[in-house]
């Protein structure tokens, strides 16, 4: 998916109602970092950038929380 098409689809997902809890939002990150491939090019760079969003859940999770 496109980078234009993803956030698109982020900010509808949002409207609807669709937005994850942060506690799943964040076990849906480690999952995602448990199915990717130690092996694959650009596996530190995809662990950096899912952690990172992560942390974004976790610190805005707290402000509001």
């Amino acid at each position: 998916m496109k980078q234009p098409d993803a956030m698109l689809r982020i900010l509808e997902t949002e409207a609807s109602g669709g937005a994850a809890d942060p506690d799943v939002a964040i076990a849906n990150i480690a999952s995602l970092l448990e199915r990717l491939d130690p092996k694959a090019e650009g596996y530190e760079r995809d662990v950096a950038d899912l952690l990172a969003v992560g942390a974004c859940i976790w610190a805005l999770s707290k402000r509001v929380g």
